[in-house]
C-alpha cells in the first residue's frame, strides 16, 4: 500500500476511484467504449470492478465463502490451482491452499 500512495502522491483508498468500474452489461454486449478503461485498469492495478450485475447479493456471496472455507481441506485440494493439484486443467482458476 506504501508503494500505491507512494506512486500516485494519495492515499491507497483514493486509489481505488481510480479502479475502472464496468457495468455488466456493457462485458456481455461487447461494448468497445469500456476497451481503454479495461486496459487502463489491468495495466495499472491488475484488476477492475464489475457493477450492476444482476440479482448480485454480497451477503449471498459472503454466504458462499464461508461455506467454501468451512469444507475438509481434502475437498477444497480438488479445485486447488495447477501448481497445487496437476489434476486441474484451469492453471489460474481455483483454490490456492495457505502455506505458512
Amino acid at each position: 500500500s506504501s508503494g500505491i500512495n507512494a506512486e500516485y502522491g494519495g492515499t491507497a483508498r483514493r486509489c481505488v476511484r481510480w479502479v475502472a468500474r464496468i457495468p455488466y452489461l456493457d462485458l456481455l454486449n461487447d461494448n468497445s467504449y469500456i476497451d481503454p478503461f479495461l486496459l487502463q485498469s489491468m495495466k495499472v492495478f491488475g484488476y477492475f470492478y464489475v457493477v450492476d450485475v444482476p440479482e448480485y447479493s454480497a451477503a449471498v456471496e459472503q454466504d458462499y465463502m464461508k461455506n467454501f472455507y468451512d469444507l475438509d481441506e481434502d475437498v477444497k485440494d480438488e479445485l486447488a490451482i495447477r501448481r497445487h493439484n496437476p489434476a486441474n486443467k484451469n492453471a489460474y482458476r481455483g483454490y490456492s491452499p495457505w502455506i505458512g
